[in-house]
């Protein structure tokens, strides 16, 4: 599977938890403050998401993940559908950075003028760290979110 198929596979999964999460009758499961900073080679990883999958589906089933964009100096901070932070246990961490590449060059008036239209070329794009992060299945990453503020640094690995 590649890397656009998987974050989109795991946006999916987000966004179908929020969504089935909204229901109204659905039991409310106690939320924890989580925030960090996610850092690769070292340094602050610039752009992306992070996304906290729960290991054990709550009592009711529904699936209630946690996602936090990466800011720009590598921090981030999570909220699961209108409640601030993750829900209490153990957590899959799954982190998205994927680098839309440079846009295509403008055409240059005064050869476009001469020759048919090119096709437009597409930006490629590229995930800044390994593969194995984007999916819950196979992230090696896990932490446990518990009662009270959580600061969570994630340290992404080759």
């Amino acid at each position: 599977m590649d890397a656009a198929r998987r974050v989109i596979m795991a946006l999916t999964l987000a966004m179908a938890g929020f969504t089935l999460g909204g229901c109204d009758s659905r039991l409310h499961y106690e939320h924890a403050k989580v925030h960090g900073t996610v850092t690769y080679h070292g340094k602050p990883l610039p752009l992306g998401s992070v996304l906290f999958v729960p290991v054990e589906p709550p009592k009711d089933g529904l699936m209630q993940p946690a996602s936090g964009t990466i800011n720009s100096d590598g921090t981030y901070e999570l909220k699961s559908e209108a409640d601030a932070g993750a829900i209490l246990g153990e957590h899959k961490v799954v982190v998205i950075a994927i680098d839309g590449g440079q846009p295509a060059a403008a055409p240059d008036p005064a050869k476009a003028a001469d020759a048919s239209p090119a096709p437009a070329k597409m930006a490629r794009l590229k995930s800044l760290i390994p593969n194995k992060y984007s999916d819950p299945a196979t992230t090696p990453l896990t932490q446990k979110v518990v009662a009270g503020d959580n600061t969570i640094n994630i340290e992404v690995t080759d």
